[in-house]
């Protein structure tokens, strides 16, 4: 009797859960397990049609204990999406980066800085972007034309793809993640403000001449701030594939200082044969800046010899890069673990 009786409530509780779910028009990835609070599909098969309808559907000021899950199934969604400040703790999940594209094509003439010149600008603190491309598709002598426009503190990209030719990736403010994405651009393509980590990245260039320049960090807003700059672990500078076939053509710099107190970091990265010999250039009359490489690997990494510029220096140990891991420059420790993206908190080799 008290088997069959167990037998039973645990067939009413099912049904009691799986008409919650459909009531919640709760969807399953079969893929991770997570279960999404939206689904957005071009054919009709989901809860929107477009991004920004999911978005703006979402609830307002979502704690990090209770984040939304949407998902993007497969589709070149061309839409300038807008993830406003009060739509905290969104994470955006598409099934594959390579099948889930994200689009826009306008350039600084829109306007640098609005959401209209980016084709995504993210906002909200504790977003996560997952498996998306995000593409800025205006051509390469278009100048400034961004891909993803990101202020949100405590945000995090994995297993992303940004495309784009001048400035395709804005980290523009507060503590920026970035785990197995690829970034590909020509000029200053990733610049802006915040303290970021890029760990496990593929960075491809695009232009075949002048050189392109890799990163405009733009310095620090308060010259007596700490834990902040750009900082690349274990990632990968190479060309773009589809200039491969004349890779011997293509040159590139690490980075230049946007604004004085510039500061980027190259460590255990592997610097394929286009970083010039001079590794970083000038740019804007500025004198004060913190340019560093360690522990670096490949054709492009012999310092020997970099350009002679005021506060370009070789990290000779551990203990001073320690300060740019993801544990030390980002507080990854703190809030990483709350968005299910693996990372590692130090160096590679201790």
């Amino acid at each position: 009797m008290e088997s069959k009786f167990a037998s039973s409530s645990s067939i009413v509780f099912i049904v009691v859960v799986f008409f919650f779910l459909c009531s919640t028009q709760t969807t399953i990835s079969l893929q991770t397990n997570t279960i999404f609070n939206a689904t957005v599909a071009q054919d009709g098969s989901g809860n929107y049609k477009h991004i920004n309808d999911a978005i703006a559907a979402a609830p307002m000021h979502i704690s990090v204990t209770n984040r939304y899950y949407i998902r993007v199934k497969p589709g070149v969604y061309s839409e300038y999406v807008v993830v406003g400040e009060e739509k905290t703790n969104i994470a955006l999940i598409g099934d594959d980066a390579t099948t889930t594209k994200i689009t826009g094509n306008r350039s600084n003439a829109i306007g640098f800085g609005t959401p209209q010149s980016a084709t995504m600008t993210v906002d909200g603190e504790g977003f996560i972007g997952q498996s998306l491309t995000i593409e800025n598709s205006a051509p390469i002598n278009s100048g400034q034309a961004v891909a993803l426009n990101n202020n949100a503190n405590h945000s995090a990209f994995y297993k992303c793809i940004f495309m784009g030719y001048q400035d395709t990736l804005l980290a523009n403010t507060n503590s920026q993640f970035y785990k197995n994405c690829e970034i590909s651009g020509t000029v200053d393509f990733i610049f802006g403000f915040a303290s970021a980590v890029f760990q496990d990245c593929g960075i491809y260039v695009r232009r075949l001449s002048p050189a392109n320049v890799i990163t405009a960090n733009g310095g620090k807003p308060n010259p007596a701030s700490t834990n902040f700059g750009f900082s690349f672990q274990n990632c990968t500078i190479n060309v773009a594939p589809e200039l491969r076939s004349r890779k011997k053509e293509v040159k590139a710099f690490l980075g230049r200082p946007w604004q004085n107190y510039a500061t980027v970091v190259f460590m255990e990265s592997y610097l394929d044969e286009i970083v010039l010999p001079e590794g970083w250039t000038w740019c804007c009359n500025n004198t004060i800046l913190m340019f560093a490489e360690y522990n670096n690997r490949g054709p492009g990494a012999n310092t020997s010899r970099r350009a002679k510029l005021s506060g370009y220096k070789v990290f000779q140990s551990a203990a001073e890069a320690t300060p740019f891991t993801v544990s030390k420059l980002i507080d990854g420790d703190s809030w990483i673990p709350q968005t299910g993206i693996p990372y590692r908190g130090g160096l590679n080799s201790v």
